[in-house]
């Protein structure tokens, strides 16, 4: 057999090879490319298989092999997509265009932090800045420093709640540049922090002044309604690219934990090395700098692919969003699926806990070590970044266990870390007085659970009520973008709680002080942790009981 006859017999050979690939494999790759068993790697094993069976195909009958195969194992999102725009699903690009989404929108969304959690680490100079509570004993509500500082966390968590509720039917998102509005929001964001700075800095130099405390509130306002513009884009970006998938939401959320504890100790370096001033001011002009590249980015056109998808649908959608903004607030104000209200309610208790955690804990524990000095706050900060840091592997690895057990088992993981939060609450004053190697695996432990509660319940939750059908007759179909909307709203209100409930309960507490507090929030836990499981009975039973037809998806991409 002559060179020629070699080729052809191992084109053949290939051929024959590749055609029992594409019979046998689609049913098995279509399982992973189905939302209920996300996996990307698998799904996109399908080009290269294709390309080692046709090596020494003809051009066109490669490409024709190529364009069939990667219908049938591209995700079904993606090909539907490509079908809208008029193009062909080989040009549904992957590794560049998905890399440049995830990671634009994880870094901008981490970057944010940068604006939240320095205002935790200041509380202690700030305290002692303002003076002694004789100077708040003309206004109850202004009792002590800390519940002024307080009420100006919650100015600027109550700004972000409406931003939340208001943002979504003001505005529509689907028909602008979702990367504009990431760069915008970062200007915004950081323009706010030099603000802060020149007010905290005139309050240190002249004393207590209540026009100045007055302009902090309103640069707080400002903030929370930017960050608040901040989300909703980068979840659009989210989702235009991976739909739900669960351990790439899960991936994405620890974008919360790494920038909250990043973000924690490069403000006490901050205040170590430069000033308790300085935790304003540099993350203003970080923010700005990085804002200003994110800009350039997008206006050299990087971002041209990743946004065309969303402009395509968003074009194509126009009729279906002719509603009018009242009626896309009431499905905000209130969720359209009995479902989704019982989401609400666990994610408002856990975001009241998470952030009561986030805004108090390292005042908790400076003072319990002795002081509220560089020192003593430089340690507590550290102690408090292992909870963020087991927050983040928290989210990571309750994303990977929702594709290992499923999607319908996700009640039941919400209910066991819901429990487990309502568990170790009661045993922060008691760790606080024992070793310190028991408070770290206490804090370990809580952020396990804070952030497998809020992935399931922030995220993959909302996500997966509106891909599949409503239990009840009254509700109606709605997309994404609203439930995770609406949750993300009622989770806003647990922050504006979390400001202001602890003060009240550490005067209560006498003695005990915020210790005793952290404690009493366990019963809202334990009431999370009751609704998580009546709704995992009742949807096991729902799904016993209704026909195969109705457990079916709905694909809202």
């Amino acid at each position: 057999m002559g060179w020629t006859g070699r080729r052809r017999r191992r084109s053949q050979l290939q051929l024959v090879a590749f055609v029992g690939l594409l019979v046998l494999g689609p049913k098995k790759w279509r399982s992973f490319c189905a939302p209920t068993k996300p996996s990307l790697a698998k799904c996109y094993l399908a080009a290269p298989a294709v390309r080692l069976c046709t090596g020494r195909l003809p051009v066109q009958a490669k490409q024709m092999l190529v364009q069939t195969a990667r219908t049938a194992y591209l995700p079904r999102a993606k090909v539907a997509r490509a079908a809208q725009e008029g193009q062909e699903a080989t040009e549904v690009r992957q590794g560049p265009k998905i890399n440049l989404v995830f990671l634009g929108t994880y870094l901008a969304y981490a970057a944010c932090y940068l604006a939240r959690n320095n205002a935790a680490v200041t509380k202690a100079p700030l305290i002692q800045v303002l003076g002694a509570p004789a100077m708040f004993d003309s206004l109850s509500a202004f009792a002590t420093p800390e519940a002024a500082l307080g009420c100006l966390d919650a100015t600027f968590l109550l700004a972000y709640t409406i931003g939340s509720f208001v943002v979504p039917a003001a505005v529509d998102l689907d028909r602008k540049d979702p990367w504009q509005i990431v760069w915008s929001a970062l200007t915004l964001t950081g323009a706010v922090q030099l603000g802060l700075w020149m007010t905290w800095t005139s309050v240190s130099e002249v004393g207590f002044s209540w026009p100045l405390v007055f302009a902090a509130g309103m640069c707080c306002a400002v903030n929370g309604l930017a960050q608040s513009i901040l989300y909703p884009a980068c979840k659009q970006l989210m989702a235009n690219e991976f739909g739900a998938r669960g351990i790439v939401l899960g991936f994405w959320n620890t974008c919360y934990y790494l920038g909250g504890a990043c973000s924690t100790l490069a403000a006490a370096a901050t205040c170590d090395l430069l000033g308790w001033q300085a935790a304003y001011l540099v993350p203003g002009i970080f923010l700005l700098g990085g804002a200003f590249a994110g800009n350039q980015a997008v206006r050299s056109g990087l971002n041209k692919d990743s946004t065309s998808s969303s402009r395509a649908e968003a074009d194509e959608g126009v009729s279906k969003k002719a509603s009018s903004s009242a009626a896309r607030l009431s499905d905000l104000l209130w969720p359209p699926d009995l479902r989704l209200r019982f989401v609400a309610v666990q994610y408002f208790v856990v975001k009241l806990v998470r952030y009561a955690i986030g805004l108090w804990l390292p005042l908790l524990l400076a003072t319990s070590q002795g002081g509220v000095g560089a020192d003593n706050l430089l340690k507590a900060i550290g102690s408090a970044a292992l909870f963020d840091v087991g927050s983040m592997l928290g989210s990571f690895g309750f994303g990977a266990a929702v594709d290992y057990f499923g999607l319908q088992a996700l009640s039941g993981m919400t209910f066991v870390s819901v429990a487990a939060l309502a568990l170790m609450l009661p045993l922060i004053p008691q760790v606080l007085a024992s070793d310190p190697s028991a408070l770290w695996i206490l804090l370990l432990g809580l952020g396990l659970a804070t952030g497998g509660s809020e992935t399931s319940l922030g995220s993959i939750g909302p996500i997966y009520c509106s891909q599949t059908q409503p239990t009840s007759r009254q509700a109606r179909e709605y997309s994404a973008a609203t439930a995770v909307a609406s949750v993300n709203g009622y989770g806003s209100l647990g922050t504006v709680g979390a400001a202001l409930i602890l003060p009240v309960l550490a005067g209560k507490a006498g003695a005990a002080g915020l210790g005793a507090s952290f404690a009493q929030l366990a019963p809202l836990a334990w009431i999370a942790s009751a609704v998580a499981a009546f709704q995992f009975f009742t949807e096991g039973k729902a799904r016993s009981k209704a026909p195969a037809s109705k457990r079916t998806t709905r694909n809202t991409n």
